[in-house]
């Protein structure tokens, strides 16, 4: 039985298929598995942004109606809803061509539509128009209404009263007589009648053992007797101490040159208020001051700033003066030049590429710079036995060089003559002098 395939229906959905792919790039439009998942891909894009294309048209819309009628005085929604109210039947889509391509036709349709603009009604209107929330009066029956709540009975205090009392006069028979030990010299204390007490807290720790609770006897139960029965068993010893409070009046830092106001603030809040402090605050403590307020600060050389706060404690202002035009910046020209001959001492050597001598490569270099020579002058004053040394100690596949001629080739290049150096490493060989 011959073999049934269905080729026409297929090759039918292939050739749909890759004319949709028509114009892809690439192997998108000519390759079979490639051009299926692009163009069902696309069909997908295509099903969705159907669908966003008229949202973002609709936006569109609003937005250009919206600017028409602001220039118009009304807005966007005001003018939707007269639209309504006047039985204008004109979509967005017209109305936004209008207010693009035609203004004077959109004017006349807003200045038609305009008279049945809804203004806000007033507050009391507004209040009326929702009164309907609130239940009318004659709907609440008699029975609904809750009951007063019968007021408090005097009997209830009463009995209040009595229990503070009774407990008042507990606490005053339980407290042990205190033995007061004599004083050298006591203060005199005025003898006043305190205040009445409202209600003393019961402290029931201090009776050493419960005892049963004593009749209450009317004559004495009133409540200031009790709280004059404690005050005469109990002595306070009143301690009064005084705090005096030295105002300092703080001084105008910045009148010291090579002092800002920033550092100045960083001096306050260090305790630093007055020239005389400044001027008794030695100079390795104003550097620490200056480093803890950051990098910013840490630049600013302190050294006069002591001696010139003394000289304006002691108002020798003139001599200040005069000091402060010979400084700069806050510092001594004589000790900014020491400062420069001491950096200059303590400079690290400029490195310089030592591959532009003949014969030095790159690992040769390496051992060079571990052994301190970094530049040329520093080569070329290096004598040929110390540089043989370091290539010895390197490895014998250094010691093989020959360094001869190093020396020389480096002082030409510190001299700057490049011309005289080429002409001589082209008759050298690696470095070597041909015989």
């Amino acid at each position: 039985m011959p073999r049934s395939v269905n080729v026409v229906a297929a090759r039918n959905r292939r050739r749909k298929m890759m004319k949709l792919a028509k114009g892809y790039f690439g192997r998108r439009k000519n390759v079979w598995t490639v051009a299926k998942n692009a163009v069902e891909k696309g069909l997908q894009y295509a099903y969705r942004d159907r669908r966003n294309k008229k949202r973002e048209f609709r936006k569109l819309w609003i937005t250009r109606i919206n600017a028409a009628c602001r220039q118009e005085g009304i807005s966007y929604s005001k003018f939707m809803f007269a639209l309504k109210q006047a039985g204008v039947d004109i979509n967005r889509k017209v109305l936004a061509d209008l207010a693009m391509n035609h203004p004077d036709a959109f004017k006349s349709i807003v200045s038609e539509v305009k008279s049945h603009v809804r203004e806000k009604p007033p507050l009391a209107e507004a209040v009326a128009t929702v009164s309907y929330f609130k239940p009318a009066a004659s709907v609440i029956s008699e029975s609904d209404t809750p009951a007063p709540a019968p007021a408090a009975e005097p009997t209830v205090v009463e009995t209040v009263t009595e229990t503070v009392e009774v407990v008042t006069e507990t606490v005053v028979e339980n407290v042990p007589e205190p033995v007061v030990e004599a004083a050298p010299e006591p203060e005199p204390v005025a003898e006043t009648t305190p205040e009445p007490t409202p209600e003393p807290e019961p402290v029931v720790e201090s009776a050493p053992e419960p005892t049963p609770e004593p009749e209450v006897d009317e004559a004495n139960s009133s409540l200031g007797l009790v709280s004059e029965q404690i005050t005469e068993t109990v002595v306070t010893e009143t301690i009064v101490t005084e705090t005096i409070v030295e105002q300092v009046v703080a001084d105008d830092l910045t009148k010291i040159e090579g002092i800002g106001p920033k550092i100045a603030e960083k001096l306050n809040e260090a305790g630093i208020y007055t020239w005389a402090k400044l001027g008794a605050t030695e100079t390795s403590k104003i550097q620490e001051i200056l480093d803890n307020a950051g990098s910013r600060y840490t630049v600013h050389n302190p050294g006069t700033w002591a001696k010139q706060a003394q000289m304006a404690a002691n108002g020798e202002w003139d001599e200040l003066n005069k000091w402060q035009d010979y400084l700069e910046g806050g510092v001594d020209p004589a000790d900014k030049a020491n400062a420069g001959a001491a950096e200059e001492t303590e400079t690290v050597a400029v490195p310089d590429d030592l591959k532009k001598i003949e014969g030095v490569g790159p690992k040769i270099e390496e051992h060079l710079n571990a052994a301190g020579i970094v530049n040329w002058k520093q080569l070329a004053g290096t004598e040929v036995d110390k540089l043989k040394e370091i290539l010895a100690a390197a490895g014998p596949r250094y010691a093989i060089h020959d360094p001869g001629t190093w020396p020389r080739q480096a002082q030409l290049a510190v001299d700057g003559k490049w011309e005289e150096l080429e002409k001589w490493q082209d008759e050298l060989d690696g470095g070597k002098e041909v015989s």
